[in-house]
């Protein structure tokens, strides 16, 4: 049977990284002492790829919530004024990432009660990707927004 070793962030449950192995005891290599990091070892059925769709929370693998990022339109044209409006549903403060060509590092936007939707336009042909920061309880699948 698979055994797998879940390291995860002790303050928010957030798993940092799973090794797996048919032998347990070959798994105890992998765990290194560093402060605020804990291990789990479950035979619980986790796929590698979907590790942001779970969390530890009480020494257990917990399922998150899933959230839908939502852009209305999802396509808009590169005219410089149209708007394409990103929204998390259901509803719930979170930051969002956006990803594009013409930055080299990610920006980060929090989408609050005040401001609950990312705005995003552009005047040249690109794509936006827009996924969700990594937060407890829950995750999303990311986005992307064209702009032809």
């Amino acid at each position: 049977m698979m055994a797998y070793l879940v390291r995860y962030r002790t303050d928010t449950g957030q798993i940092d990284g799973i090794y797996h192995s048919e032998v347990p005891a070959m798994l105890e290599a992998n765990r290194i002492e560093t402060a605020g990091i804990a291990y789990l070892l479950t035979e619980e059925v986790m796929p590698l790829e979907q590790q942001e769709h779970y969390e530890v929370q009480r020494e257990m693998l917990v399922a998150k919530t899933e959230l839908r990022l939502q852009a209305f339109p999802e396509t808009l044209p590169a005219d410089g004024q149209t708007e394409s409006h990103v929204q998390v549903s259901p509803w719930r403060p979170c930051t969002l990432r956006v990803t594009f060509p013409q930055r080299r590092s990610p920006v980060d936007v929090a989408l609050t009660d005040d401001e609950p939707a990312l705005v995003l336009t552009a005047d040249m042909p690109t794509q936006f990707a827009v996924s969700l920061v990594p937060m407890p309880g829950y995750w999303a699948h990311p986005l992307t927004v064209e702009v032809r």
